[in-house]
């Protein structure tokens, strides 16, 4: 996964290694499920060269309005099993991520994305696990 924080259309018309990416990766966009970001995501479908999985953060039912919204790119998509609703937790927005668990529906969001994608998720290395300093080690952090 990569996220370059670029315009779409800026990243797509360069001949960079962004251009060259889309031959071979699979790709997921991911966008809120929001009237302006189903827009977005639209666009960004319409000039994808190759199909996307798209990861919508979120409610799993999208409001009438949002629903509406969409082109004929993300109607596909949803009608093709290629959209993924993925929950918000509240405890991840404001922590992130910690050494605990994934909430259940969060993982199994991971598990979807992972088998449009045709990974195998048991085949995905844990990270290794470093421990942490003491507080007394980092500036600015009293006992």
């Amino acid at each position: 996964m990569i996220d370059v924080g670029w315009p779409v259309a800026e990243m797509l018309s360069g001949s960079g290694w962004t251009r060259a990416l889309q031959g071979g990766a699979r790709l997921v966009v991911v966008c809120r499920v929001t009237v302006p970001a189903v827009r977005q995501t639209e666009h960004v479908l319409g000039v994808l060269e190759v199909p996307a999985v798209v990861a919508c953060v979120g409610s799993g039912r999208w409001p009438g309005m949002v629903a509406a919204s969409c082109g004929p790119a993300l109607r596909a998509a949803r009608a093709a099993g290629r959209v993924v609703p993925v929950p918000v937790d509240r405890r991840l927005a404001i922590a992130g991520l910690t050494p605990d668990p994934l909430p259940r529906p969060v993982a199994a969001a991971g598990r979807a994305l992972a088998s449009l994608l045709a990974l195998d998720p048991s085949a995905v290395p844990d990270p290794p696990v470093t421990p942490l300093r003491e507080c007394a080690d980092v500036p600015g952090v009293a006992r």
